[in-house]
């Protein structure tokens, strides 16, 4: 009875090796397309309407904020600056589902000292992009 266990084990073993050694042949033949994104799910189809976009201000729920990952996020809210010059507070209040380019966004909660929060939405989706523009009622300094 053992030798039969250790003959079944063996040969899924020798089986699952021969899985992986397939599956990795697969990826290198795959171009890598240099967005993590899409070498993980596939390309994408889903189709932005940027005039659809343009007519809602920046961070709203119509065009959140472009950014790379909570990182990218994190560096963008570090960059604003409230009317007196100082930078915000903030903290991440969830996520708000599928924004207008196909990802899940995220709700910033962002005060000025003596004022309301605003709400400040992002898409994390954007490998390497950088926010250049300021959400209204904020000024941002320049990325480093």
């Amino acid at each position: 009875m053992k030798l039969k266990i250790t003959a079944i084990l063996a040969a899924i073993f020798s089986l699952t090796l021969c899985g992986f050694a397939y599956a990795q042949n697969e990826l290198d033949e795959e171009e890598d397309s240099g967005n993590l994104f899409e070498d993980l799910f596939g390309p994408s189809d889903f189709e932005i309407d940027w005039d659809e976009v343009n007519k809602h201000p920046l961070g709203s729920e119509g065009n959140p904020v472009r950014c790379d990952m909570p990182a990218g996020e994190r560096a963008y809210l570090n960059r604003l600056r409230c009317s007196d010059g100082r930078a915000p507070t903030y903290e991440r209040s969830g996520s708000m589902g599928i924004g207008p380019f196909g990802h899940i966004v995220d709700l910033y909660a962002v005060q000025c000292r003596g004022e309301n929060s605003k709400s400040i939405i992002m898409d994390m989706y954007f490998p390497d992009y950088v926010e250049s523009l300021a959400v209204p009622g904020f000024t941002i300094k320049p990325a480093k």
